[in-house]
């Protein structure tokens, strides 16, 4: 049997509707791969004309480093963290070959 992880891969993406960054499946299909994604925040049906991939996320954590959110500026995250003085945050670029 074949592994199941071959059959997709994973994407970060930001919903177009409520701007939520999170994790979207890309099935491998043929003749084409298939773009689908149900927002884990509003619900919006992200099809793949409005699939948006995020190439660097700020990942804001609480003192125990639980992930907070994830958010596509530093502005937003700072904005997170302001008052909050256990939680800090870093940039992650989602492909390490794209870094500046």
């Amino acid at each position: 049997m074949k592994d199941n992880t071959e059959n997709y891969h994973l994407e970060i993406i930001k919903c177009p509707e409520c701007n939520a960054i999170q994790h979207g499946k890309v099935v491998h299909s043929t003749p084409f791969n298939s773009y689908v994604h149900f927002c884990v925040e509003c619900n919006y049906i992200i099809l793949e004309s409005e699939w948006q991939q995020v190439k660097k996320v700020f990942v804001v954590t609480d003192a125990d480093e639980n992930v907070i959110g994830a958010y596509e500026t530093e502005e937003l995250a700072k904005i997170i963290c302001k008052g909050n003085e256990e939680y800090c945050y870093e940039d992650h670029y989602v492909n390490k070959n794209e870094q500046m």
